[in-house]
């Protein structure tokens, strides 16, 4: 009888023990890179962050054990060109790359506006015209992220 309830002590130990829940890794990849010049054409992104957080679960023995579990969103912005004295840029949220309808918006900004503050992400205008926009990333919050790399 103690080897019993000692084989079946050991077994739940073993099997609980996979259960027990792992360290979520939070991680950001931001493009472009802060402080760098670069040229969006109209159509393309100007500021595109991901955020990922992976997990180790345990599914079973029959469902291979523990897996590594990893979701990922991403916002956009993208230039949608210049209309008249003004900007447009779109905002895009994007889970599990599966578009969220409900998270689109157009924003318009002043041509002549030298910084653009939008959900938190600024950016500066250097430079807009009829095929394009120069600009340069300050700053996108990464307070919820334990590391952040660049793309």
């Amino acid at each position: 009888m103690k080897k019993t309830m000692l084989v079946f002590v050991m077994l739940a130990t073993v099997i609980l023990g996979g259960c027990a829940p792992s360290a979520t890794k939070i991680s950001c990849r931001i493009y472009p890179e802060l402080g760098k010049e670069r040229f969006a054409s109209v159509g393309n992104t100007i500021i595109e962050k991901e955020v990922c957080a992976s997990r180790q679960e345990w599914h079973g023995l029959a469902g291979g054990g523990n897996v590594l579990v990893s979701e990922c969103g991403k916002v956009e912005l993208i230039f949608l060109g210049k209309a008249g004295d003004n900007i447009r840029i779109n905002y895009r949220e994007f889970v599990k790359d599966m578009a969220r309808p409900a998270y689109f918006m157009e924003a318009t900004y002043p041509a002549n506006s030298k910084n653009i503050t939008f959900r938190n992400t600024e950016f500066e205008i250097i430079e807009v015209g009829d095929s394009g926009l120069k600009f340069k990333l300050l700053s996108t919050p990464t307070d919820r992220c334990q590391e952040v790399y660049y793309r």
